[in-house]
């Protein structure tokens, strides 16, 4: 086995390792432009052009909801109607606390005895079923009654929307009032 190469040949060991580099670097290169200009003709995602949905609620159980194509006037604008619901018209504190936002997003939002939290996901269920972890978390931690907690659920497009689930919860097999 020989360790050492003469001049010459390590003159050419260097010239070939470069030339394989640079091939490598060149078959790189094509294959990320490629991948670049592929993307390029792909349909752009449905969701991209779906607004954002915003909730809030405040501690008093005022809440507002909004929808836009543009992510800051969805959270103005829910807070801006919290502040209206509100029962402390003068001081409405604690619009805005708990803000959600999602794109085109399911709202929950409940206030029970002095606990409040709001919950926004891409699916009704999902929302639901964070909001019911919830409930029972403090149930169980804080012993919240939770027969007089007020609710609220959202649609995509920011407006509420009828959701049994209460009923549910209740043991109920017609819908509230």
């Amino acid at each position: 086995m020989r360790l050492f190469l003469r001049p010459g040949q390590a003159l050419l060991a260097i010239r070939a390792s470069q030339d394989v580099e640079r091939r490598r670097g060149n078959l790189r290169a094509s294959a990320r432009a490629f991948l670049f200009s592929s993307t390029l003709l792909l349909p752009t995602p449905s969701h991209a052009d779906a607004d954002w949905v915003a909730l809030t609620m405040a501690p008093d159980g005022a809440w507002g909801a909004a929808a836009s194509r543009r992510i800051d006037l969805a959270m103005i604008e829910a807070i801006r109607r919290c502040k209206e619901r509100s029962s402390r018209r003068k001081d409405p504190t604690g619009c805005g606390a708990i803000l959600r936002v999602r794109q085109d997003g399911w709202g929950v939002a409940a206030t029970c005895n002095g606990h409040w939290n709001v919950f926004v996901y891409p699916l009704l269920q999902e929302a639901e079923l964070a909001m019911e972890g919830w409930q029972r978390r403090i149930s169980l931690e804080y012993e919240v009654d939770l027969s007089n907690c007020r609710e609220v659920t959202i649609g995509p497009d920011g407006a509420e929307v009828r959701s049994d689930r209460k009923a549910r919860r209740l043991g109920r097999t017609e819908p509230l009032p």
